[in-house]
This record gives structure tokens, C-alpha cells and sequence, in this order.
């Protein structure tokens, strides 16, 4: 079926994903030795990707495996597997880029990962997003979805409250408060009814908290900061390099001693320039003494105005 699966696909799997796949198979194989099965609402969220090229490729692999060992199989397997497919990172990113090329961009997730992209854009005021970029939000954001779209739960199988908390320390309460309201508009627009202790909306707020998280480090703006010290020589490096060892705490800089013909958007200089082109158009801060605590407080404030 792997096998099949590869070929039929034109895909090629990870050993990582295989293990998934290989898990799901065989749930599938004992669903459909199964006689109890119900799929009214499954058939329903179909409806829209009954076309789609991926789903086609599926239902034509499935029916044709499950016939080698004369098992009536029902259409709606060839479904569920598809969803799994979507749902799990199973496809590479390579692979699923392929796939959105033909896939219904008005059909309900894709419709979805466009919408939530488009918010992030707007919320963060970005122009536009590099390509690869965007790229690899829709293929997360995609795996989200589709889990929100057509199923029910998911298996928690990280520390949730562990994982929040770590998430909330490094990402801020700005970026979580953000990451509810995309939790709020993905299950409102798909009509989904809040549960109390739903792992599906619990876990993902947590993707939606990580993929913001890489969204924003990814385009945060890295300052160039020069240090132009007017002292001996002897003098001039060893503060350099105690400068440089007294801001690594400050995120989003890259500190160095001033290189000839580089532009800079910060210069730290302890002389006020003779004239007001000498750095061109960087901002500049004359120090009021070396290393004092109330330089670094004004660096750092400066800092936050340049990346704001």
C-alpha cells in the first residue's frame, strides 16, 4: 500500500511520515473489516472535494488496493484517507506545493489558509511576505485546517500546559492573545461548536502560536549597529569588545566595530560627529560614558523605535 501510494502519488515519503502512514493503514484495515461505520458527515464535508486531483488519485489507489483481496471497501475510505493525508504532514512540502497548484482555491481549507495568511499580513503590516515564506505558512497551516475541518479531536501527545507556557514565555502575551483570535475565526467560519477541554482547539492554538512565532523571527529586521569609539587605539578595542559583550542581551542588533564603506543604521560614538553627514543616515547616539546603565536603557529604547 506504501508502495502503492508513492507511485500513485508521484510522492516520495519520509521514513518519519511512513511510520504515520504505516499506523493509519492499519486502523484502516480494521475500520474496514468494521460493519458499524456511519459517514453522513463525512460525505457532507466532502462534497466540496469530491473534483479534487488528490482525492481522485486516492479513491482510484484505494479501490483498486482493497479489491487485490476481494474486501468490499466503501468510497468514503478512500475519503478518510485522503483527509489523514492533508491533515498530517505526510506529503513533503515539496509535494503539497505541487498539489495546491490544482487544487479548488475556493474549497473550504484552502479558502481558510488564504483568509488566516492574509490576517497575519494585515495584524503584522506587512507589504507582502517572501515566497518561500508564504509558502511554508499555507503548508502548516493547511495541516491545521484540514484537522479542524474534518476531525474531531487529536491524541495529546505533548505536556499541553508545559507546551503553552514555554510558548507564552518566549513568544510574548501579544502573539498568544493573537493566535485566540485565529482560533476564534478558523472555527467560527467552519462551524464548529466550542467544546470545554476540546484537544483539537487546544492544540491548535499551540500551532498557531508556534507559526506566528516563526513568522515574526523570520522577518524581524536585524539592526546594524556600529561602534565608532574617537580613543587610542589600545583603548578603542577593548571597549569595543565590552560593548558588544554588555548588548547581546538586546534581540533583533548585530553589533561590530564601524567597517569602512558599510551603512549602519545605529552608530554608538562617544565625540559628536563634526558634521551631520559623517554616517550618512544613521541614527546616531553620542555615549554619555562607557558601559553605564544609563546608555544601554537609551540604546535599547532607541532600538525598539528603529524596529517598531
Amino acid at each position: 500500500m506504501m508502495q502503492a501510494m508513492e507511485s500513485s502519488l508521484h510522492a516520495t515519503i519520509e521514513p518519519e511520515n511512513k511510520q504515520r502512514l504505516n499506523m493509519w493503514l492499519l486502523i484502516s484495515k480494521n475500520r474496514v473489516a468494521s460493519k458499524e461505520k456511519k459517514y453522513t458527515h463525512l460525505r457532507k464535508l466532502m462534497q466540496p472535494y469530491l473534483k479534487d486531483p488528490l482525492y481522485q488519485k486516492i479513491r482510484m489507489m484505494v479501490l483498486r488496493y482493497f479489491s487485490r483481496y476481494s474486501i468490499e471497501v466503501d468510497e468514503e475510505e478512500a475519503m478518510l484517507h485522503f483527509a489523514f493525508l492533508l491533515a498530517f504532514p505526510i506529503l513533503s512540502e515539496h509535494d503539497y506545493h505541487e498539489y495546491t497548484l490544482e487544487r479548488d482555491r475556493r474549497a473550504p481549507i484552502a479558502t481558510m489558509d488564504a483568509y488566516i495568511v492574509e490576517t497575519i499580513i494585515i495584524q503584522y503590516k506587512f507589504r507582502r511576505l517572501p515566497y518561500m515564506l508564504e509558502r511554508d505558512m499555507h503548508y502548516h497551516l493547511s495541516h491545521i485546517h484540514t484537522k479542524l475541518y474534518f476531525f474531531q479531536g487529536e491524541m495529546e501527545i505533548y505536556d499541553y500546559e508545559g507546551m503553552l507556557a514555554k510558548e507564552k514565555q518566549f513568544t510574548g502575551r501579544d502573539l498568544v492573545t493573537f493566535a485566540e483570535t485565529l482560533i476564534a475565526i478558523s472555527t467560527t467560519k467552519f462551524g464548529i461548536k466550542e467544546v470545554e477541554d476540546n484537544s483539537l482547539l487546544k492544540l491548535g492554538l499551540l500551532k498557531y502560536i508556534s507559526l506566528l512565532a516563526i513568522v515574526t523571527l523570520k522577518m524581524t529586521t536585524i539592526l546594524q549597529v556600529g561602534i565608532d569609539l574617537k580613543m587610542e587605539a589600545i583603548f578603542t578595542e577593548t571597549l569595543n569588545q565590552l560593548l558588544i559583550l554588555n548588548m547581546r542581551h538586546i534581540n533583533g542588533i548585530h553589533v561590530e566595530a564601524c567597517q569602512p564603506g558599510k551603512v549602519y543604521d545605529l552608530i554608538l560614538t562617544n565625540e559628536q560627529p563634526a558634521a551631520k553627514g559623517d554616517y550618512g543616515s544613521a541614527r546616531v547616539y553620542v555615549l554619555s560614558e562607557i558601559m553605564s546603565s544609563f546608555d544601554m536603557k537609551n540604546i535599547q529604547t532607541i532600538v525598539q523605535q528603529l524596529t517598531s
